[in-house]
């Protein structure tokens, strides 16, 4: 059985990066307060060249979209869902690759559990149309569930998603492994003197919480090397907006962010973004 000190630095771990992730989200929202790369969209050339069909309509923009823009397209073969990849987002030198990955290991996934990965075109899952990349999805008739509409029951079925999940054998990718977890302890004294010389206000309430904070900071770090400890693939991003509900049943999305994780900390951070 873990030690308690074990528990707290994996929930310390989880709430470190949940909030990393939330700040880089609202630092990057939609890119586009980041450069002036802008998005070039052109459905017409995109239904040509994924041969979907003509186009019936006007594309409707879906909400939920956190980084990327996704939108409804109606063509003569179908109905589809449209993922328009943040430009700005994409001249990060990972972007690329994350995106690619993340579509391979949903591929193989979808054999285990119930998925939605792209279409693949001519070996394509990513397309370029004048510097504008795509990722087009069949439609699944769905709707994501928050708060007070989650049960017991739904989270029943997520957990038994991840733990298929975590059994797959995704070693035919060659993924490579994440860099060892090397962070260091911080320096709370430093921040605290630095403080003190500038006459801050919080200097006080600091100093009262600094042995805490050197004590939960500690817990963090050996969680995060024990959990380094045991690895699999994760989706690790399965929230209420990563997964459509149809017919009372699951459908995991947006695998952009598919890797290596611990799986107790996958199921953690999951628990936690259901709440």
């Amino acid at each position: 059985m873990a030690e308690l000190s074990d528990v707290t630095g994996i929930w310390v771990s989880v709430l470190d990066t949940r909030i990393n992730q939330l700040a880089e989200r609202t630092f990057n929202n939609g890119g586009l307060s980041l450069g002036n790369k802008q998005y070039n969209l052109n459905f017409d050339k995109l239904c040509e060249v994924s041969d979907v069909g003509k186009r019936l309509s006007e594309p409707i923009q879906l909400k939920g979209g956190l980084l990327h823009r996704m939108y409804c397209l109606e063509t003569t073969s179908g109905k589809y869902a449209v993922k328009a990849l943040n430009p700005q987002i994409m001249l990060r030198p990972k972007a690329m690759s994350d995106v690619l990955n993340g579509e391979r290991i949903a591929a193989i996934a979808a054999q285990y559990i119930p998925t939605l990965s792209a279409k693949s075109f001519s070996g394509k899952t990513v397309l370029e149309l004048d510097c504008q990349y795509y990722m087009v999805f069949d439609w699944v008739e769905g709707a994501s569930l928050y708060n007070e509409n989650i049960t017991n029951v739904h989270c029943g079925q997520i957990g038994a998603i991840l733990g298929k999940l975590h059994t797959i054998d995704f070693s035919l990718l060659s993924l490579t492994m994440p860099a060892a977890f090397t962070e260091e302890t911080t320096d709370w004294d430093g921040y605290l003197a630095v403080g003190r010389q500038s006459k801050l206000p919080w200097v006080e309430e600091l100093s009262s919480h600094k042995d805490n904070l050197y004590d939960w900071n500690n817990r963090y770090l050996a969680a995060m090397k024990y959990l380094d400890g045991h690895l699999v693939i994760g989706h690790c991003d399965i929230g209420p907006k990563n997964v459509l509900w149809c017919n009372n049943e699951p459908v995991v999305i947006d695998w952009e962010s598919a890797g290596y994780t611990n799986p107790s900390r996958e199921c953690i951070s999951t628990c936690l973004a259901l709440v």
